[in-house]
């Protein structure tokens, strides 16, 4: 069986293939934490990574996929320990010898795997959680700066805000001008999900950022998701990252939505003080594993 199986990069062709594995994945509770909701815009985001996004097949069956921008691979439960994985992951790597996986399920088996093609345990994701009505401290800035919403003619200037902001993070953060502007032209793209500080009378200088997200949990409960939160190298240390969170969890809770979630990898020691102290909490964390430099897969 395994030397059929083939690896080839994902094809419009493959989509109900694919959904139909990430959906499987998702009921057999592989995907642990995952908001109904994010299953759901993962599935409809696969054809915009396509270039970036692999599946295994078998006499023309879809049976796996790994997709490098949500550092996922996922093999058809029947088709495992038959290659497909292996597969997946050595093709990519002679192609971009550097990525992440995610171990969402927090299952052995998997953790073995990963090690047995050649990756290694790097760091956790963590999610934490804020609850509850209660509303943080209004946003403060300091004098000469501003805080204004996105606008489509931001686009530019928002983008090398991200680069500049992500620059030294402690996790590899691949950012893609052209894939970021597709997500920002689809119409359910609200640019009032993102909000800016500038600086006075520099409109285009934007200093800070964050992108929110309303989610729904798997009862269905609406859940506020603090997506991305960033600053400029140059413009750290004047509390614009807690002004932002604050705003945004304020804006959350206006709406009625009370469990409002953020991520944050573990070595992150500059932003988990800081959403601890405005009242999140740990609640749950994933392994990620990088390739073992030192070991061939």
């Amino acid at each position: 069986m395994a030397s059929q199986i083939t690896v080839r990069l994902y094809e419009p062709s493959d989509s109900d293939a694919v959904r139909s594995i990430i959906e499987r994945s998702a009921r057999d509770g592989e995907l642990v934490g995952f908001h109904a909701s994010e299953v759901r815009d993962w599935v409809r985001s696969i054809p915009d990574v396509a270039e970036r996004t692999w599946v295994a097949v078998n006499d023309e069956t879809v049976i796996g996929i790994l997709c490098v921008p949500f550092d996922a691979i996922i093999v058809s439960p029947e088709y495992r320990r038959r290659g497909a994985g292996r597969r997946l992951v050595k093709t990519v790597r002679a192609v971009q010898p550097h990525f992440e996986l995610s171990q969402w399920s927090g299952s052995p088996e998997t953790a073995a795997f990963l090690q047995s093609v050649g990756f290694r345990f790097d760091h956790l994701l963590v999610r934490m959680v804020r609850t509850g009505s209660h509303l943080p401290a209004e946003p403060h800035l300091p004098p000469g700066f501003s805080m204004r919403t996105y606008r489509h003619e931001d686009f530019d200037d928002y983008f090398d805000l991200l680069v500049r902001s992500f620059a030294d993070h402690p996790t590899p953060l691949v950012l893609d001008r052209e894939r970021v502007r597709t997500v920002h032209s689809k119409p359910e793209f609200n640019p009032a999900s993102i909000h800016l500080v500038v600086q006075d009378g520099e409109p285009d200088r934007l200093a800070a950022f964050v992108r929110l997200r309303r989610s729904e949990s798997v009862d269905s409960a609406p859940v506020g998701t603090v997506a991305l939160l960033g600053v400029d190298p140059d413009f750290r240390a004047r509390g614009f990252a807690r002004a932002l969170l604050r705003s945004g969890i304020r804006e959350f809770i206006a709406s009625g939505i009370e469990t409002i979630d953020i991520e944050v990898v573990s070595n992150n020691d500059r932003a988990r003080p800081l959403y601890t102290s405005e009242g999140f909490e740990p609640v749950l964390s994933w392994p990620y594993w990088v390739p073992d430099e030192t070991r061939l897969s």
